[in-house]
């Protein structure tokens, strides 16, 4: 138990430093795209450019609560937490999927009031520049949130990228119905907010189911089952396993116990031997503290 806490703790370290970097980095361009946003929306009097800035501002305050979740997730496990402190980090990620679905109504009731109540804008060279500047460190941050996923195993970034695509999404709106405003006298920008933000409150449900089940508990696949029986029973020794029991203290953070059966026959210092090669097989391909009790194999049933 001693030498897995350890190499588990090794583990966390690393992937704390990953996501408080991949965290950083978001915070500081979103605050950058916040700032260039409000002043082209300020000097050009474009609400939607505006409530835009604020949904950055949103993100900003994301990127603190990754950061924090991670830090939070890291600490070693204690008294009152024998197997750490790993949802932190599912619990950030379900505070970002609530402050999508909070912004994609804020973005929506803003959608309204400008069908209600259309107004016009100075179009300028500065706001243009600022929604295509936006698009692109977008996409570019959606890109590298979903590679900062990838590599750390994190649904807060998953939540983070998906983020970052509906805000490409509703400045690409904003841009397009700038320039159709302009060049038509069509005041499209209420209604093409509104389609956006009815996609972002979608997106924001599903991420918001998504990062509560490893909150609340699943239960493994049966996919994920059979292969789990199938390594034990490729273990020598092993005639038969049952009683799986899987917990989940955060990524890469699993607890597990199993019954496996041998050779009623057997000593107690072979059938332990057998069950430390269980265990070390699950550590090794799965990453699985698992604890294994030993059961007689019955063989005239």
């Amino acid at each position: 138990m001693g030498k897995f806490v350890q190499t588990e703790a090794k583990q966390s370290i690393s992937r704390t430093e990953s996501g408080k970097k991949i965290s950083l980095i978001g915070l500081l361009l979103n605050f950058f795209l916040f700032l260039i946003k409000l002043v082209a929306g300020l000097f050009t009097n474009s609400n939607s450019v505006v409530a835009d800035a604020i949904n950055n501002l949103m993100d900003f305050s994301s990127s603190i609560i990754s950061m924090l979740g991670f830090k939070l997730s890291a600490k070693s496990a204690d008294k009152e937490h024998p197997f750490g402190h790993g949802r932190y980090e599912y619990i950030s990620g379900f505070l970002i999927s609530i402050l999508i679905f909070v912004v994609g109504l804020e973005i929506l009731r803003n959608g309204v009031v400008k069908i209600l109540d259309p107004k016009d804008f100075r179009f300028s060279p500065v706001l243009i520049g600022a929604m295509i500047i936006s698009i692109i460190v977008k996409i570019w941050m959606m890109k590298f949130y979903k590679k900062g996923a990838e590599k750390i195993n994190s649904q807060t970034f998953v939540a983070a990228a998906q983020d970052s695509f509906n805000d490409v999404l509703v400045s690409s709106g904003v841009l397009l119905a700038l320039l159709i405003s302009y060049y038509t006298r069509v005041n499209l920008d209420g209604y093409i907010t509104v389609i956006l933000a009815l996609y972002i409150l979608w997106s924001g449900l599903e991420l918001v189911k998504d990062t509560i089940n490893p909150i609340i508990g699943t239960c493994p696949s049966d996919e994920e089952i059979r292969n789990y029986n199938n390594l034990v029973l490729a273990t020598e020794g092993v005639k038969g396993v049952h009683d799986w029991e899987i917990h989940e203290y955060g990524p890469e953070n699993l607890f597990a116990s199993v019954h496996i059966e041998v050779d009623k026959n057997l000593s107690i210092e072979a059938a332990h031997l057998i069950s430390e090669n269980v265990k070390e097989k699950f550590s090794q391909v799965y990453n699985i503290n698992l604890t294994v009790h030993i059961d007689p194999y019955n063989d005239d049933l």
